[in-house]
């Protein structure tokens, strides 16, 4: 009998010693996974710079704005309604805006999307995203010698302007923008996100003024 009892506490340990062998497994599993989605969370993580950025950094109302260089929809709005966005909302304190490249529709959209990010550098970044949203419907706005030009005509540092074209830093900021919009639910163009909520173009301002309102 005593045998007996001595036996099965011997498997009752090594049944608690393998509890515990499994459950470090599974601790030490989920630990990994959880620090391989914090590296790639940190990795993917998307700070839009100071140059594509307009209006106070405590304006009441946060606005993204996502846009693609070949959307007539965003070339419309960029050209006949941002000018007044910017003065009724941006300038008054009221919103603070901020431009995203988000090129999908056509691969020379990430061409545009690189140049605009590198006139962005030297501080034309509104000037020659004016430009590009002018051509939006031109079949070869966007070759390399255009786009070359425009910075140009804009007095850029031609020089800067191409090495920056090469750069993988260019091509990874703007891939980590269209992660950010995918996280937010952006599938299209031009799309807002205004404080936190994702409209579009035809809501952006009342959504803005339910916005001040406090809806």
């Amino acid at each position: 009998m005593a045998r007996k009892n001595q036996q099965r506490e011997i498997l009752v340990k090594e049944q608690k010693r393998k509890q515990r062998r499994t459950l470090l497994i599974a601790l030490g599993a989920v630990l990994a996974l959880v620090l391989i989605f914090l590296l790639v969370q940190r990795l993917n993580a998307f700070t839009p710079r100071s140059e594509f950025v307009q209006g106070k950094a405590n304006a009441p109302v946060d606005v993204l704005g996502f846009s693609d260089y070949r959307c007539s929809h965003c070339a419309d709005f960029a050209i006949n309604q941002e000018p007044d966005f910017l003065s009724q909302y941006v300038e008054t304190g009221k919103v603070r805006y901020t431009f995203i490249n988000f090129p999908f529709m056509a691969a020379d959209s990430m061409d545009a999307a690189v140049a605009a990010t590198c006139a962005a550098e030297q501080d034309k970044f509104w000037q020659y995203q004016k430009e590009l949203f002018s051509r939006y419907n031109q079949a070869n706005a966007f070759l390399p010698a255009n786009l070359e030009s425009y910075a140009q005509s804009l007095g850029l540092d031609l020089d800067k302007f191409r090495t920056c074209l090469a750069s993988e830093a260019t091509l990874s900021y703007i891939n980590k923008g269209m992660l950010y919009a995918g996280r937010l639910g952006v599938s299209g163009t031009p799309s807002f996100v205004v404080n936190g909520k994702l409209v579009y173009s035809n809501a952006l301002v009342q959504t803005v003024e339910d916005a001040l309102a406090g809806k």
